[in-house]
């Protein structure tokens, strides 16, 4: 209702999900996979611009996540989530979104997501197909083509006072983070 009241009212609205959606033990649980399922299908139903995909979404797999997205998922984002034997991205780095202001101007809006890798809790019989390369290292590959953007936007899946301010303090003064 929020999400349709903005929208009637003609204010540009940017929809963006930092990450976290699978709860622990979802790959291993029907009722939490369940849960999962219909939370990632209202986010494609309610058109979010960016999801960013944290370490222990990926444990349920990419194929779940991008299947319950159906359509939208090129949502999907994550600057240091890679494939583990290629090194390649698992998913689009960043987006750029445009918005049209009520002013008529365009306004072109650049989103990338970081995550901390996932805690290990106890033994796991899950084999892992992607690593976690280092946040400092993926932002300064991934700001560099967010330079024409009016805004950047960071998306971070971790401890925002120990490890996100670690990784802004850490980022050049000028690397481009908005928000």
């Amino acid at each position: 209702k929020v999400i349709e009241r903005i929208t009637s009212c003609g204010i540009p609205l940017v929809r963006l999900e930092a990450g976290g959606i699978v709860r622990d033990m979802a790959a291993h649980s029907d009722a939490l996979r369940t849960a999962t399922k219909y939370l990632l299908k209202a986010l494609a139903a309610l058109d979010y611009d960016a999801i960013n995909v944290s370490a222990t979404d990926l444990e349920i797999g990419r194929e779940f996540l991008e299947e319950q997205l159906g359509a939208k998922k090129d949502r999907l984002i994550s600057a240091n989530l890679v494939d583990s034997e290629t090194s390649q991205p698992l998913f689009a780095q960043y987006r750029i979104i445009s918005r049209t202001l009520q002013t008529g101007e365009t306004v072109k809006i650049g989103v990338t997501g970081i995550t901390r890798d996932r805690l290990a809790v106890g033994g796991s019989a899950v084999k892992k197909v992607y690593a976690v390369i280092e946040s400092l290292e993926a932002l300064k590959k991934v700001l560099p083509q967010l330079k024409d953007c009016d805004i950047v936007v960071l998306l971070a899946y971790m401890n925002r006072d120990a490890l996100a301010n670690d990784v802004l303090n850490r980022l050049e003064n000028d690397a481009g983070v908005d928000i």
